[in-house]
């Protein structure tokens, strides 16, 4: 679009909203014909930023009136046309540059929106936030052309909020950033033990994205712990007229800068004096400059440097984010957790190792053993040989060696009982000691056990695990 189209079609929008605020807060002819030129030279191709001043009793929330706008209604513009919106309702009305009026939604009243945010971004109508139905919600609507409904979008992360209730929200139309300055709200029907509040948050709504930006930013405590503690009163271009609760002198706030500037008592006495004489009427503002329209007058208001003086403080800080207590309780489970795994892994790994090796060191023993069965029993006593050989022969066949073949073989039979135990058991305990001295085992080779028809007596045998160790061929 040509700088020239750009500019006809601002100075039809301001045409069309000065037509409507002089038709309806009836401007004399000497007053609007001298202020007319002047709000067009000031305003063409400038945003503004429009407050209806009138408390009288407002009862029709179906249709409306130009010829009485209310406070209850909000006046929003984009290209050359103005809309209002009931506020609270969803309700919008479309005014063209004839002062025809047309109900441009399907709404029903439904009262769920007290306290939004209106505004139009690229041509398109949006609402967030509000409060009714005894709750806050944080939902982004806009309104759809073709349906003529508000439709939501699905956003990344819910705030819930209403101004006036637990939030001031400022739009920055040109970088295309909402700027939500509030304390955590909850529902009027969830039994809730009222605490002041200590800490008051900032949120970034980025209009391009859709999305809440992932920063979470903390309002400074000098300035303000609960969102009513820093009061916006009066948009001025890019800036905000504010008062804080902790700061006992009005305030310039630039929120997208993150400055703040301290305002003189005079130009803020200026200010109210101003303010307290618009009773029905408007107030606008184009650029740096605030128009108060009070029925056949018009004030004007600015602030300039001189009035300023800065303060060496931030508004608002990125939080330093703290691990909460269900993430600490979420780390130190997940860390047993992590340490339980490990030590099973390190002990089933140490198993596996041991058990390899004791594999690998029974198989060279094995091996040993069989190398060397034949020097094991070379290295015997003949009476040592005669009865292993016994044994040994005994358990091939699936048989134990019974007390008397061992005398028999020793020439005890004729002995008494304690000699013949005596001798046996030393024959007995000598080749064990031999065998583990000569395979270094902890086993013995001669095992013993009672009779199974005589518990009495014992019987002697070679173990399963060793009897295979013993060559067929040793006793030939």
């Amino acid at each position: 679009m040509k700088t020239s189209d750009k500019y006809v079609l601002h100075s039809k929008l301001i045409i069309i909203f000065i037509l409507l605020l002089a038709k309806s807060f009836s401007l004399s002819a000497q007053s609007s014909g001298s202020t007319l030129p002047f709000l067009l030279n000031k305003g063409a191709g400038q945003l503004t930023n429009t407050t209806i001043v009138n408390d009288e009793n407002f009862t029709n929330r179906d249709s409306i009136d130009i010829k009485n706008l209310h406070a209850n209604q909000e006046v929003l513009y984009s290209n050359n046309k103005a809309y209002i919106l009931i506020k609270g309702t969803g309700k919008v009305f479309e005014l063209d540059s004839l002062l025809n009026v047309t109900k441009i939604d399907n709404t029903i009243y439904g009262g769920h929106s007290f306290g939004a945010t209106n505004f139009i971004y690229n041509d398109t109508i949006y609402s967030i936030g509000g409060y009714g139905f005894w709750n806050l919600n944080g939902a982004i609507r806009y309104l759809n052309k073709t349906t003529r409904e508000w439709d939501v979008i699905r956003i990344n992360k819910d705030i819930a909020f209403a101004n006036g209730i637990n939030a001031n929200s400022y739009l920055d139309k040109i970088n295309g950033k909402l700027y939500l300055l509030y304390n955590q709200g909850h529902p009027e029907y969830v039994e809730s033990k009222f605490e002041e509040a200590e800490k008051c948050f900032l949120a970034i709504l980025d209009l391009k994205t859709k999305k809440w930006i992932e920063t979470n930013y903390l309002i400074n405590p000098q300035l303000a712990k609960a969102f009513s503690d820093l009061s916006f009163v009066q948009i001025i271009g890019d800036k905000i007229l504010a008062n804080s609760k902790y700061i006992n002198r009005p305030l310039l706030i630039d929120i997208p800068n993150n400055h703040i500037q301290e305002v003189k008592e005079a130009k803020y006495t200026e200010w109210i004096q101003l303010k307290s004489q618009i009773d029905k009427g408007a107030i606008i503002n184009i650029n740096d400059t605030v128009y108060l329209i009070n029925k056949d007058t018009v004030y004007t208001f600015n602030i300039s440097n001189s009035d300023l003086k800065p303060l060496p403080i931030h508004i608002y800080e990125p939080i330093k984010e703290s691990i909460s207590t269900n993430t600490i309780v979420y780390i130190f489970f997940s860390i047993i957790i992590i340490l339980l795994l490990g030590a099973l892994f390190y002990n089933i790994n140490k198993l596996n190792t041991e058990q390899r090796k004791n594999k690998v060191e029974g198989e060279e023993i094995a091996g040993s053993e069989k190398r060397s069965m034949n020097e094991f029993y070379v290295g015997l006593s003949e009476i040592e040989k005669q009865t292993i050989e016994l044994i040994v022969k005994n358990t091939w066949n699936g048989l134990t060696t019974s007390v008397n073949q061992i005398n028999k073989i020793l020439g005890t039979e004729r002995k008494t009982g304690k000699v013949q135990n005596n001798i046996r058991g030393d024959i007995i305990l000598e080749l064990n000691n031999k065998f583990k001295a000569y395979t270094l085992l902890n086993d013995n080779v001669v095992e013993r056990k009672k009779s199974e028809f005589d518990k009495r007596h014992i019987e002697y045998f070679i173990s399963d695990n060793l009897i295979t160790k013993f060559p067929k061929k040793l006793f030939d």
